[in-house]
Order: C-alpha cells, then structure tokens, then sequence
C-alpha cells in the first residue's frame, strides 16, 4: 500500500487478479525527498503478461478538505506516462465513512466515434539488439515512464462543469532497441483489453 507522509489520509493499493498484489521497497525511494515540492511514495510489484490489474484508492475519513484551504480531491491515473482518467473526491463522499474507489479501465473513443471502456493488463515488452540511432531517439521518450502506473492526487477547486475528456490512442512499445533503455531493468508496460461499449 502506497502512502505518502504527511498525507495518511490517502491509500493507494494495485490489485490483481482480485486481490493486493505485494509490494517491493523501491530501492531508489527517498521519503524524505520532494519532487518539484510535490510528496512521492513508490513501491514495486510483480506482473505477468495478460493479468489485468485495478488501482484501488481509499480515502479515510480523517482527510481534511478544508485544509489548507476548501478543496475537493482530484485523482489523476497515469499509466507509462499517459493520462489515462481522474476521479473526483470531495468533502461530502466522506459523510457516511471512507471514499473508496477502483479504477481498473479508461474510456477511449473507438475509430466509429463511440466511446469504449478498456480494462488494464499487463504486456511483456522484449528489449533487442538494435543501435540505429533514428530508433533510439524516437523511443528514448516513450521509455522514460514505461512501466510506471501513478496516482497523482491534486487540490482542485471545482467552478464549473467540464466536458468530458478521453483518453486518447496510445501506441504501445512491443519491442524496445536495447540501448534506449539507458540500462533499467523494464519487462513489463501497460495495455489496454478489448473494447466495452
């Protein structure tokens, strides 16, 4: 379970096949540190290719929405560095006990114009022997947040309603030139399962 100091409040668990997948220390991790003022928390976990997985948050009652100033909670899902969708919390989801809520799949627009929800799996992703340098810098961007899955929650003050954004195509990295990998340990990103009208 991942939770950031300071903010207790908030817990955020990846689940597979039904139940908490474990967690690894990320080895790399500072607690202490701030990212560009901003409070991380990072953990590893095991995957393998075909299991679809959900982000579940809970956010306990004792979280202050008025604090520092009145707020509601934006829960914003990343996936290999694409915004994939956000979840709002806000004070009165708190009334009758914690907010929970399982994020498990993004709603895209198919080619006809329809929308479509797609559930989350895993992908193996196959590092080869291949150095031409048109392939490494196009994928140097891409490869960068491969296999990352984050919760960013912000303060948001909420003024008006929005239409709805989807998550756009993502074309996923099958194949990586093993050079673009600059050395990290990746085996595994995100795709996304079979259209759900």
């Amino acid at each position: 379970m991942a939770i950031i100091d300071g903010v207790p409040a908030i817990e955020v668990t990846l689940w597979i096949g039904g139940r908490p997948a474990f967690e690894y220390a990320d080895p790399d991790h500072n607690p202490d540190a701030e990212e560009h003022g901003t409070k991380v928390s990072s953990k590893y976990i095991e995957c393998r290719n075909g299991e679809t997985f959900t982000i579940h948050v809970r956010v306990n009652k004792t979280y202050d929405h008025q604090q520092p100033v009145p707020h509601t909670l934006n829960l914003a899902v990343y996936i290999d560095g694409q915004w994939i969708r956000g979840e709002l919390c806000r004070e009165s989801h708190l009334k009758d006990g914690p907010f929970r809520t399982d994020i498990k799949e993004r709603i895209a627009r198919a080619p006809g114009g329809t929308t479509v929800k797609q559930a989350f799996k895993f992908a193996g992703v196959l590092a080869i022997d291949d150095n031409y340098n048109w392939r490494v810098e196009h994928e140097r961007e891409k490869v960068r947040d491969l296999g990352f899955i984050e919760l960013r929650v912000f303060r948001v003050e909420e003024l008006e309603n929005s239409t709805f954004n989807h998550s756009t195509d993502a074309t996923r990295l099958s194949e990586i030139a093993e050079k673009s990998l600059k050395g990290r340990a990746i085996s595994h990103g995100t795709q996304f399962d079979d259209d759900v009208q």
